[in-house]
């Protein structure tokens, strides 16, 4: 498996930021000989610098490199292994793994044989690709070589033929070590596994005496490293690979397990002298090829990304991909998402056929001939097919003359048929007479009777003239019609008013009602008059020429008015007096130690209140109880248990009866319920004397909520006062208001 480092960097001529992105690819291929996949891992470096490359241009590099690598027999270590091995030299070093020595340290620890670095510069505008390979296990660089590119970056197809060119080239400076040849002893292959490529583990015996302790060296290595190692017989941890310790002569079997998508492994071996062992771990994972029949697809398994097939149809992707049941999804833009479920179990290559993400919609119309719009562009007229892309919202518009616009939101997920009906706007409509007459609209002359012509939906005053007097005749065009109008000399039509009142017609009295029927009454002029008590008269010249209706509203009288909204002229000054019918307060009196007694006091007591007022219309005109008005007033408290007097000025909003009023108020009382403290015994007039802190004198804020009835009287639903010295009233009171004339 191949670690795919992208790296892209951007630089000016103060600054040069570099930004690197390792991109890991996996390229997994099986070669024949099991014991040479340590030799062929390779890791690939792509770096940009000073030249910015498109995001295809980047793809189309990275494709054909992982093309030329997988045909040469190079293979892959885990992606995810060689993502947290990044992660822990990037954690170790305290700083990003970018720099050459990281990287070898990080290709050593995945096992990888070489580092293969791609550099793309750019200078005087020319790009240049450098290739460096180094020895991973020496850190070493063992081959350059350099391209000068005169085509056209953005030109997927040349530039995917000359990589592939160029990476074939390099590769052929360091072809692929297949053995290592020195001290292997023996090969043994673990019989038990039946996989094809099954753990295999290589021996080696090496000179070397007994020591002093009577032990002799082990070491145990894994492709790949860092496995657990425990003792088959005890389950005791030995430690990770690679693992060396001095051990006492006999046969022992061991159980190397513990690395991620990898299979355990275990080993019988006898010691008899220093023995050195590999392991080959059983990877989990297979080379998976995915053949699809369209460019440029996103390739997702278990809903995590793993790649995109390049921008050539049919070509294989490999990808190393974990065994058991797997959910693939297949995405492209325009085609239909393909989910599937496949079993993996082996290498295979598994071929894919995507389609367009279309369906496509028939369209027909009542009636055909109808002109398409799909949002907003012209197509054809009905009946038509369209193609539209599924799960989309289409606006679909539909013109036909004399007919309404036809507009429906569409989205399809299937082939489907439509059929849309359109309504009429334009009406063909005849009109006969019972004599020769001209018909006009809007002054203009439409024809003679019988006439057939043609309305727009809705109503149209028409204008008939013959030997008899002008008829006015009101057409409401809603559908085909045929209308016959019977011309005469005299017409029957309604009088509307918006009251109940007394109609005379030239002076005769005709009913009384809101609507009134007059019929038969001549063409020409005609004098009518409205009389109604409280209101104004009306009296009116109408001219008669049609069946058409006379409306009329009638206002009332300024002293209709004045009695119906309380006699509220501008500027009309007053008196008014009422009293509370009863109230609960919140009142504040020190008792004779001095504690607040701070309790509510429930008043089963007349308040008298007597005031001036002045009041004036707070619009225009009538329209409601719209009216406003300041009040200045005292009240006198008398009875149990508060006896006082208060002073305050309100101002009075009343909307339609309903009104508020708000303003200071001042209240001095005096409590003497039994409650309290009698106060001190004076001998002389054998009277408690009542003490100063029975009275109260509270600054405060009063708020009313009220009702206009009409006339002279208001009611006080709420009175609510809230003053200093910790005073509250709440009371319900009952007012009357009289006017100064």
């Amino acid at each position: 498996m191949i670690l795919y480092c992208l790296c892209r960097v951007f630089g000016d001529n103060m600054t040069k930021i570099m930004l690197i992105l390792f991109f890991i690819f996996p390229l997994m291929i099986y070669s024949a000989d099991k014991n040479d996949k340590v030799e062929n891992t390779v890791m690939v470096q792509l770096v940009s610098k000073n030249i910015k490359l498109s995001e295809e241009s980047l793809d189309v590099i990275k494709g054909a490199t992982e093309v030329v690598l997988t045909k040469s027999g190079y293979f892959l270590i885990d992606e995810d292994a060689q993502r947290e091995a990044l992660k822990e030299q990037a954690d170790q070093r305290k700083k990003e793994c970018v720099d050459e020595s990281c990287l070898v340290d990080t290709g050593r620890m995945l096992a990888a044989f070489r580092i293969i670095n791609i550099e793309i510069t750019q200078t005087d505008g020319k790009p240049k690709f450098t290739t460096i390979v180094i020895d991973v296990e020496t850190g070493a660089k063992i081959a350059t070589d350099f391209m000068w590119y005169k085509g056209n970056l953005d030109d997927s197809e040349q530039l995917d033929k000359d990589m592939r060119t160029f990476i074939s080239k390099v590769l052929e400076i360091v072809p692929i070590k297949k053995k290592n040849g020195q001290n292997v002893i023996i090969t043994e292959t673990d019989n038990d596994s039946t996989q094809g490529d099954s753990q295999s583990v290589t021996i080696v015996k090496k000179d070397g005496g007994i020591s002093k302790e009577g032990k002799y060296k082990v070491t145990i290595k894994s492709n790949p490293t860092n496995a657990e190692i425990y003792d088959d017989n005890s389950g005791k941890f030995w430690g990770k690979t690679p693992f060396e310790a001095e051990m006492k002569e006999g046969t022992y079997t061991v159980s190397v397990e513990g690395l991620k998508d990898f299979d355990k492994a275990k080993r019988t071996f006898t010691v008899d002298g220093n023995v050195e062992f590999t392991l080959n771990m059983r990877s989990l994972k297979h080379k998976i090829g995915f053949i699809i029949d369209q460019p440029s697809a996103k390739i997702y398994v278990d809903n995590d990304y793993i790649g995109q097939t390049s921008y050539k149809a049919n070509e294989v992707y490999y990808a190393s991909i974990k065994e058991g049941e797997r959910k693939i999804k297949i995405v492209k833009e325009k085609y239909k998402t393909i989910e599937e479920k496949i079993n993996i179990s082996s290498q295979k290559d598994f071929k894919f056929a995507m389609k367009e993400n279309f369906s496509v919609l028939t369209l027909r119309s009542n009636p055909q001939g109808a002109t398409v719009y799909l949002d907003g562009n012209q197509q054809d007229q009905t009946p038509i097919k369209l193609k539209l892309e599924n799960g989309k919202d289409y606006t679909i518009t539909l013109k036909y003359p004399d007919f309404k616009d036809y507009v429906e939101v569409v989205k399809i997920t299937d082939d489907v048929s439509k059929e849309m009906y359109l309504t009429k706007s334009v009406f063909n409509i005849k009109i006969t007479t019972n004599i020769e007459a001209k018909i006009y609209k809007d002054g203009n002359l439409l024809g003679k009777t019988p006439l057939i012509t043609r309305f727009k939906e809705g109503k149209h005053t028409l204008k008939i003239t013959s030997e008899l007097p002008e008829t006015v005749y009101e057409l409401n065009a809603i559908r085909d019609d045929n209308i016959h109008i019977d011309l005469k000399d005299k017409a029957s039509f309604y009088i509307n008013s918006n009251i109940y009142a007394s109609l005379y017609l030239d002076g005769v009295y005709i009913s009384a009602g809101n609507s009134i029927p007059l019929n038969d009454i001549s063409y020409g002029k005609h004098t009518i008059k409205l009389e109604a008590s409280d209101y104004k008269t009306i009296e009116e010249k109408i001219t008669v020429s049609g069946n058409k209706n006379f409306d009329f509203k009638m206002e009332m009288t300024d002293a209709a008015l004045n009695r119906k909204y309380n006699n509220y002229n501008s500027d009309k000054e007053g008196v008014f007096f009422g009293m509370n019918v009863f109230g609960v307060g919140k009142e504040y009196f020190e008792n004779s130690n001095g504690e607040d007694d701070n309790q509510f006091t429930i008043f089963f007591m007349p308040h008298f209140k007597m005031g001036l007022h002045r009041s004036w219309i707070s619009g225009s005109s009538y329209s409601g109880y719209d009216v406003a008005r300041l009040t200045f007033s005292t009240e006198m408290m008398f009875g149990y248990p508060v006896i006082g007097y208060s002073f305050e000025s309100l101002f009075h909003m009343g909307v339609s009866g309903w009104g508020i009023s708000f303003g200071p108020k001042f209240i001095h009382y005096l409590d003497y319920s039994s409650s309290l403290d009698t106060g001190e015994y004076n001998p002389e007039t054998s009277e408690y004397e009542t003490p100063e802190s029975r009275t109260n004198k509270s600054l405060g804020f009063a708020i009313n909520l009220f009702y206009q009835v009409e006339r002279e009287m208001a009611f006080d639903f709420v009175h609510i006062f809230i003053g200093t010295n910790n005073t509250v009233f709440i009371m319900f009171n009952m007012y009357f208001h009289g006017y100064i004339d």
